[in-house]
């Protein structure tokens, strides 16, 4: 699962969709609210077998990025499973099957970036040669520098689909 918030047209909440279910694996592709407001429900509703995060941003570079706005029920509780377990992966890596292949790449907090939009996961999920890119909230100073690294270059020739951000 890509993200943790809720929609409110239509109504959807993963609390309530994954309620007694396990999810093999979710993923903060952007550490702002509205990615992760539904975080606290779902964390009581079902079982998540590992949370996969931007590995540069911890602790204390989330409290630092919230300092001007606050933070919300969501970032706070992500805020709190950083602190706790720290960042990057948190539990086993998960096992999708043979057919499917998830990775990702992203930014490291600091300079130039001390913006989660910058720092958002750029996933890749591959089912029999079939690729997406997820693209979280990646904003075109983040994705110029992505693009230096010629190993996200050769991955992104072979995507069919891209979910691009709303921001770059």
């Amino acid at each position: 699962m890509l993200d943790c918030g809720y929609g409110t047209a239509p109504s959807w909440f993963p609390s309530e969709e994954y309620r007694g279910k396990r999810l093999e694996c979710l993923a903060f592709m952007n550490l702002d609210e509205d990615h992760l407001d539904d975080l606290p429900h779902l964390w009581k509703s079902a079982e998540i077998g590992a949370i996969y995060s931007n590995p540069t941003v911890s602790d204390e570079a989330l409290a630092s990025m919230k300092r001007q706005h606050g933070m919300k029920d969501g970032v706070r509780f992500a805020h709190g499973l950083l602190s706790h377990f720290g960042s990057g992966r948190i539990g086993a890596l998960a096992d999708l099957g043979p057919e499917v292949r998830v990775w990702s790449y992203c930014n490291t907090y600091g300079y130039p970036f001390t913006d989660t939009n910058n720092l958002s996961l750029a996933v890749f999920v591959s089912y029999r040669g079939f690729t997406t890119l997820f693209a979280g909230d990646l904003e075109t100073p983040g994705w110029k520098l992505l693009l230096q690294n010629p190993f996200f270059r050769r991955d992104l020739a072979k995507i069919s689909v891209l979910m691009a951000s709303h921001h770059g």
